[in-house]
Order: C-alpha cells, then sequence, then structure tokens
C-alpha cells in the first residue's frame, strides 16, 4: 500500500498527497461512448461499450514553484455533464490566470478543449502550453494524415487550437520541472504523453488514454479504440505499461477512469484489475 497518501474527496474532484505535491483530479465532463468505439486487431469481436457516460478527468498539479493542469478536458458551456473546469478551479481558490502550465497528454478535443474558447481565444493566456513535439508534427505541419473517420474528426478538430500556438512549446521526453517529467506513450496519437509526479520517493503517473473503457480494457489488454493513429503500437504500448505499473505497485490515475481516478493494477487472469485507492 502506498504508504503516506492522503486523499480528499468532494463531488468532482479527488485529491492526494504525492510527497510535497498535490495532485487533484477534476471531472471536468462526461461524453456518451461513441457506437463502435473499442477494436481488436485481426478483426476479433469486441464488446459494445454500454449506454453510458465516459469520465474526463484533468489534473491540476500544486508543485513549490508552479500550478500546473494537464490537460483541460472537452470544455463548452457549463452544465451538469460538462465544461466544469474553471468552476472546480474556483472552488479550490484557483483562477485561469493562476496558471502557470498548462501540459497536454495529446491534442484529442477532450484534452484541449477545455484551453480555449468558442472562438479559439486562449482561457489561460498567462500559461505556457506543452506538448510532445510529435503532436506539432501530426497535426500542424501542413500535411493531412491518411486514417479513418474517427482519426479525421480529431485532427480536424485540432485545428481549432491554431489561434494559441504561440503559447506551446514542443518537447521531448524528459523533466519537465521539478517533480514532474513527460513520459512518451504512442500508439493513441504520435506525441500522447504521460506524466510522472514525483516528491520524496512517491509517485503517481497520469498516463492520458492508455484506457478509455476501464471496464473493457483492464481485463483485455488487446482492446483499442477506432481513433488510435496507430493501432498496434497503442496496445504495444498499452501492454507494456500496465505489465510495469503493476510490477512495480505505482499508483496510477487516467483521464477515462472514474472518480477517486487514482488507484493501482493488480494480474487478473490474461488482464489486470483496477484498485481504486480508498478514502
Amino acid at each position: 500500500m502506498h504508504a503516506n497518501y492522503r486523499i480528499q474527496r468532494t463531488d468532482h474532484t479527488c485529491a492526494i498527497s504525492i510527497g510535497e505535491i498535490r495532485v487533484t483530479a477534476i471531472r471536468e465532463s462526461f461524453v456518451d461512448a461513441p457506437s463502435g468505439m473499442l477494436v481488436k486487431g485481426g478483426g476479433l469481436p469486441v464488446p459494445e461499450v454500454p449506454a453510458s457516460k465516459i469520465s474526463i478527468n484533468c489534473f491540476l498539479v500544486e508543485t513549490a514553484s508552479a500550478l500546473v493542469l494537464i490537460d483541460t478536458g472537452l470544455g463548452g458551456r457549463e452544465t451538469e455533464v460538462s465544461g466544469r473546469l474553471v468552476a472546480e478551479l474556483g472552488r479550490l481558490g484557483k483562477r485561469a490566470e493562476d496558471i502557470s502550465h498548462v501540459f497536454f497528454t495529446h491534442l484529442h478535443a477532450d484534452h484541449f478543449g477545455g484551453a480555449i474558447d468558442e472562438d479559439g481565444l486562449s482561457l489561460f493566456p498567462r500559461a505556457t502550453f506543452v506538448a510532445h513535439s510529435s503532436e506539432r508534427d501530426f497535426l500542424f505541419a501542413g500535411a493531412v494524415p491518411s486514417g479513418n473517420e474517427a482519426v479525421m474528426q480529431q485532427f480536424n478538430a485540432a485545428q481549432r487550437l491554431q489561434g494559441v500556438l504561440p503559447q506551446f512549446e514542443w518537447v521531448a521526453p524528459g523533466q519537465m520541472m521539478p517533480g514532474i517529467e513527460l513520459v512518451h506513450l504512442p500508439g493513441h496519437t504520435p506525441g500522447h504523453s504521460g506524466f510522472r509526479i514525483e516528491s520524496q520517493g512517491e509517485t503517481v503517473l497520469l498516463w492520458g488514454d492508455i484506457v478509455h473503457a476501464p471496464d473493457w480494457q483492464f481485463s483485455d489488454t488487446g482492446i483499442g479504440v477506432s481513433f488510435d493513429v496507430n493501432a498496434g503500437l497503442a496496445e504495444e504500448t498499452r501492454r507494456s505499461t500496465m505489465r510495469k505499473i503493476a510490477e512495480d505497485g505505482q499508483i496510477i490515475a487516467g483521464t477515462h477512469t472514474d472518480l477517486p481516478g487514482f488507484g493501482k493494477l493488480e494480474v487478473s487472469g490474461a488482464g489486470y484489475r483496477f484498485v481504486p485507492l480508498a478514502d
């Protein structure tokens, strides 16, 4: 068991302490599971995700020297099920102008949407935006990639970021600042990454979209999603990441894991079981 974690919850947030760093999961939105979202190589059958809402989380990371967001959710008008990031930040005593950095796991709409308004203007104008350089090369190099309809929808959606590209720094894997490391986890998109938070010997990996449908993908790591840019590489990354996490006993949290969001993996048959941290 993680020796010293302390967990605090509200209706839409869950916070833990990683050494001297505080990490708060914010459930920013829910989205309907798209029909046909789950896929498997070789034409093997996969279950249809039941009609339900998939959580979209982003994370507030408070270090001694920075106030960082990991992803910004779907954005849009605040409702019961969407666009709650700025409001939840306010309930945590933070303002948009207090955010020093926004680190993106990748540039799909449910990860960057809360960073811009409907006109494509920045909602965090004082922040430095950071993403893996392969996201830039894939999305903004001027070439239109080949891909299925789901991949192309995400490519086209990312063009909404054109107006805020001057805010971006495009980076390679490694230490972004004390306590936060970018870990390249490619396949879902070319630059898809996680962020490892570490302080005083404690760690958590915020792993983005390693899974979208927790009820299925933990137990069967061969299941991917239709909007994986490179399905084979995404599967390889999913398998190797889960194996290492289970072996190391590391805490993880993802964009689409229901609150409390933070947990560990245990080997279960040919797959894994996600065990949420207890309050």
